[in-house]
């Protein structure tokens, strides 16, 4: 009965001051127990025994981690190395068991996991420009990756301004002038402390920058005015543009129309008939993708014609004269030319013409200040004056009746008088004078 009394107290005294011990069935039971572990991390794609240190493990059954059994091996009492994880295995806390289902787990996590997977095809534009920047290129998040490794082919990573970070899903930049123009491919892969994911495939782009400036516009005949007489033609042309896929002529709507391709180095314009007088500044810049260039500048004066009014036809009877013409006043230059041709003043603005026959004037004026002219033309149409038959003189005694004049023509009007009075309206008239009578006989034609 004492001998009982003194086991039992000796065994209660040990299980409070003993470490990791309990008593079962009155009798004292060790309990594993995990004091650290490491490496504290496991990759999947370069597998590594787990070291796991304490005390008590010499009698450990089972290892699991995340809830899933490992194969491991007992090194001592002090020491257990895992030595294979399943795939199927997820990051967790380690925890070992002895038969007695006793057992102890870590104070953290095995972290388990592979390298990362290969990140998408960078998505970014695939023409970039200098000077409208920033430009970003980017892929989609890969999972298990820490950080991302962006590749140049050819390298220019060390010529652009980076913003920001280079390592992340996502790269920014701007590009300076320096940099050359071209084609490039862009590439990443993903990374974490087990290595590095396979590159991506290429995103292809090219760098280009808008077209120089443009040079100085000539013209081909060195105009700097034209007359805006709807028929007068200026041809410009610049040097080639730097970068030029295209050419852009510009301010010359108003007054001008293009004459085959605008856009080419050179080019013709043909004024507008009557286009609006005053300086236009025609504007040439090279096009591309990347925008427009600086611009040249080419000056041309468009003159107005002298603004004359059209002429009315005139009609005059043969041996008549009539005045044609219009005065602008001075600075004016005035030309006429007569079809057929006649002598009369021809260098005055309103000359007086008597022609034989109908004829066709024209008139050429030009202003002396601009040299430029407007033509304009009058049809002076002569009519011959009607056959007149007034039967001749006659001699009669007092008291006769005599006819006097002859059968009407058609289409003509006739008028017989005394001097003093209209006797008859007809081609010929009955007349009985008591003295010598003269009559005259007026024949109008109407038309």
């Amino acid at each position: 009965m004492i001998s009982n009394l003194i086991r039992f107290l000796y065994a209660f005294v040990f299980s409070i001051s003993a470490f990791g011990t309990s008593i079962e069935n009155d009798e004292i039971q060790l309990i594993p127990i995990i004091t650290n572990f490491g490496p504290t991390e496991y990759c999947i794609n370069t597998p590594t025994n787990i070291t796991i240190t304490g005390t008590n493990l010499a009698s450990v059954t089972t290892v699991s981690i995340g809830g899933t059994n490992v194969s491991f091996n007992v090194v001592s009492n002090t020491s257990i190395v895992i030595t294979s994880i399943p795939m199927i295995t997820s990051s967790g806390r380690i925890r070992v068991f002895y038969d007695d289902n006793s057992n102890d787990t870590t104070n953290s996590d095995l972290t388990i996991k592979n390298i990362p997977a290969s990140p998408n095809t960078p998505i970014g534009n695939s023409q970039i420009c200098k000077g409208d920047g920033p430009h970003s290129y980017s892929v989609a998040a890969v999972s298990g990756a820490d950080s991302y490794e962006w590749e140049f082919d050819p390298d220019i990573s060390g010529d652009l301004n980076i913003i920001g970070s280079s390592n992340e899903r996502t790269i920014t930049f701007n590009i300076p002038n320096a940099v050359a123009d071209g084609s490039y491919n862009l590439r990443v892969r993903a990374l974490n402390s087990c290595g590095n994911s396979q590159y991506s495939s290429v995103k292809s782009f090219s760098i280009g920058e808008s077209p120089a400036n443009a040079g100085v516009i000539s013209e081909l005949n060195g105009a700097t005015e034209i007359c805006a007489d709807g028929l007068g033609t200026i041809q410009l042309s610049v040097p080639a543009i730097d970068r030029a896929d295209s050419y852009v002529w510009d301010g010359y709507s108003a007054a001008f129309t293009v004459v085959g391709s605008s856009d080419q180095t050179n080019i013709t314009f043909r004024v507008n008939s009557n286009a609006p007088a005053g300086t236009y500044n025609i504007t040439v810049n090279g096009n591309n993708t990347c925008g427009d260039g600086g611009s040249s500048t080419y000056a041309i004066t468009v003159n107005s014609l002298p603004a004359l009014n059209s002429f009315t036809n005139e009609t005059i009877c043969s041996g008549e004269n009539v005045q044609i013409g219009e005065d602008l006043g001075g600075g004016y230059s005035y030309q006429w030319t007569a079809t057929p041709d006649h002598p009369f003043t021809k260098t005055i603005a309103r000359p007086t013409v008597n022609p034989t026959q109908s004829t066709s004037y024209t008139l050429v004026v030009t202003n002396l200040a601009t040299g430029c002219s407007t033509t304009e033309s009058v049809q002076v149409i002569v009519s011959e004056l009607p056959t007149v038959n007034t039967g001749g003189d006659q001699t009669i005694c007092v008291g006769d009746v005599i006819t006097i004049g002859a059968p009407a023509q058609a289409g003509l009007n006739y008028e017989w008088t005394d001097g003093i009075n209209t006797l008859s309206n007809e081609s010929s008239t009955d007349v009985s004078p008591n003295s010598t009578t003269i009559y005259t006989l007026t024949v109008t034609n109407p038309a």
